[in-house]
């Protein structure tokens, strides 16, 4: 596949030059790919979410596609007998789940035996939207487990019963777009049609307690079939908005990807030997913008398998279907006056 390339992260309004990442620079040629394209974000989802399955295989031809996976886990039962209630969810674009349980601890005091109750909970939730071009991820988990302790006595000498149960919950959103695309037109005097990719994150991510929980966003575009050995890719994983010029020779067919995930963990109970009552994570990213193509090359051009030109920006997933609506009702308004 012949092609130049520059890399542009822009930032906060900061404009530096770069190599994509595993990519190093060459001299005289530009940026080098290396093998593992991706692998950062494919790892920690599978870490994150206790060895979650990751598809690797790309998509060919055009269309989108959405998943989100969960689970919540809190413990319950007695000291000599400790269980789990636990709940998953894995489907489409949107679900939610939640786990509750109740350790009952008995404990001899001056005034008889007492049961103390520790109560665990976790929720876990996560939605996708993608339409051509524009993608949407939300994911969160919250887990609480209280209280710390109970003090208490018995023969006159004070006493503590402590926390050291657990609860937990993780989740992940996937959003996709696939397209193939044809670049056409008159090259420049090097035999190129240049074009330049831009893609946009919008979107937070935030964990209450260190050590106890985690959130992620990322966002991929890949201009080749394979994620692990691709010619050139944008990444970000930081709200902001990552550019790159690429020369193409006319005729050439490129298979365009992009996706976008969330992905969140949260604990509480006894967490790595250390008592938390409660933690939450978020990852939202339901409404980043899109992904978007110039032509740099006057007289060049290109075509997309989908009719998707790319140009301008694509309504966001989450106000897309608000926009629908708004030309629908506008419709009927012009319908009445006639």
């Amino acid at each position: 596949m012949s092609h130049i390339n520059t890399s542009v992260i822009q930032n906060s309004g900061m404009r530096n030059v770069i190599c994509p990442p595993g990519s190093s620079q060459n001299a005289g040629v530009g940026c080098r790919r290396h093998r593992g394209i991706g692998l950062f974000t494919t790892l920690f989802a599978a870490i994150l979410l206790g060895g979650a399955q990751v598809t690797l295989a790309l998509p060919t031809g055009f269309g989108t596609g959405c998943s989100v996976n969960g689970s919540t886990s809190a413990q319950s039962g007695n000291p000599n007998f400790l269980s789990y209630n636990s709940a998953t969810f894995s489907t489409g674009c949107g679900s939610e789940v939640s786990s509750n349980g109740q350790v009952v601890v008995p404990v001899q005091t001056d005034g008889g035996l007492s049961l103390f109750n520790f109560d665990q909970a976790a929720k876990a939730s996560a939605s996708a939207a993608a339409v051509m071009g524009s993608l949407g991820a939300l994911a969160k988990s919250e887990s609480t487990s209280t209280p710390a302790s109970y003090l208490y006595t018995t023969g006159g000498n004070g006493g503590i019963t402590e926390n050291e149960y657990f609860a937990g919950g993780n989740s992940s959103a996937t959003a996709q777009w696939w397209d193939s695309m044809t670049v056409g037109g008159t090259p420049n005097a090097n035999g190129f049609v240049v074009l330049e990719f831009s893609l946009d994150l919008h979107g937070q991510t935030s964990a209450s307690a260190i050590g106890a929980s985690a959130s992620f966003l990322s966002r991929l575009f890949i201009n080749d079939g394979n994620r692990f050995i691709s010619d050139q890719i944008l990444g970000l994983s930081t709200p902001g908005t990552v550019t790159t010029t690429i020369g193409f020779r006319p005729g050439q067919n490129v298979q365009l990807y992009g996706d976008l995930n969330a992905i969140t963990q949260s604990s509480a109970g006894k967490v790595g030997g250390d008592y938390v009552s409660a933690s939450n994570a978020a990852a939202d990213a339901a409404n980043t913008a899109g992904f978007r193509i110039d032509v740099l090359t006057p007289g060049g051009s290109y075509s997309t398998l989908s009719g998707q030109t790319y140009i301008t920006a694509v309504p966001e997933p989450a106000t897309a279907w608000l926009l629908v609506c708004g030309l629908l009702g506008s419709f009927g308004v012009m319908r009445r006056r006639r």
